[in-house]
């Protein structure tokens, strides 16, 4: 029986419930595995999920199976955007067929506007050269300093097709990864796990513990807490990016959190920031 897991900084608070798959042999097994954890999310977090979130699950429930199943497939990648010619699973076939009730739902977008960064992230290096005419000297740039080079000329976002003047191909752009995001945190209690541990679990490379769960001990008691985790979370990004201190100390929540693990994190924070200013010799006002 396996369970998921909140990082709860108190301990680790975990969720018993049943094996959502009998076997790993199912193609499916990890839709399965994403439609247990949002029957888990529905039942466990009732009254903090918002009606944005509420509605994506009924949404997402009502879908075929294969549309469901592509879309779990995308939002277990790192990116956000897709060249249909290079997404392909056998238990989902027809890709273009399976993303169009995506699309209409806004689930996905089957015609995104691209900027040029992201059409160099989608196409390979041959293919940017052959459609920007690179030649000479100009081959031996990074794509970097490439993309570099041709930005002053291409300042505006256009469709794939229109980028590439063809209509072989299309790209999908994820709507719905941020929301996922949201209950992926309230599911795992982090962000250090995501929805990949399903594929793990169920070929039998991570295990968790088993243990019962009651409404008290979940992770976020209310919403406030959701976006006090959040805001600490950003905070930190910005403080191992290029923020400065007083800025990123600005945006700490100044009050006391009442979840513990919460708290905890807050003074975390709030301890390396004052760490970092008596080093650098400048304590933020």
């Amino acid at each position: 029986m396996r369970s998921h897991t909140h990082d709860s900084g108190e301990g680790v608070v975990e969720a018993e419930r049943s094996p959502i798959t009998d076997s790993p042999l199912d193609p499916f097994y990890y839709l399965r595995n994403f439609e247990g954890a949002l029957g888990w999310l529905r039942q466990m977090y009732s009254d903090l999920l918002s009606a944005e979130e509420r509605r994506f699950i009924d949404q997402f429930e009502a879908l075929p199976v294969k549309p469901r199943a592509l879309l779990v497939r995308l939002i277990m990648r790192k990116h956000e955007m897709f060249r249909a010619s290079r997404i392909s699973y056998p238990e989902i076939g027809d890709i273009r067929f399976a993303a169009q009730p995506l699309s209409d739902i806004g689930f996905i977008d089957n015609e995104p506007t691209l900027t040029l960064a992201e059409l160099f992230a989608l196409l390979r290096r041959e293919e940017i050269n052959e459609l920007f005419s690179v030649v000479g000297s100009a081959r031996c740039l990074t794509k970097t300093e490439l993309l570099a080079a041709l930005q002053p000329q291409h300042l505006h976002a256009r469709t794939l097709e229109s980028w590439r003047g063809a209509k072989d191909e299309c790209a999908y752009r994820v709507l719905v990864a941020e929301l996922c995001a949201r209950l992926r945190l309230l599911f795992f209690g982090s962000f250090r796990q995501d929805w990949s541990e399903f594929v793990l679990a169920d070929l039998g490379i991570l295990k968790f513990e088993r243990v019962i769960h009651e409404a008290r001990s979940r992770g976020f008691q209310s919403r406030a807490d959701v976006d006090a985790f959040y805001r600490i979370y950003d905070c930190r990004l910005a403080l191992h990016g290029d923020s400065s201190l007083a800025a990123v100390l600005a945006n700490v929540p100044a009050d006391p959190i009442a979840t513990p693990w919460l708290e905890a994190r807050r003074s975390k924070l709030l301890f390396e920031i004052a760490h970092r200013s008596e080093r650098q010799g400048d304590i933020p006002k």
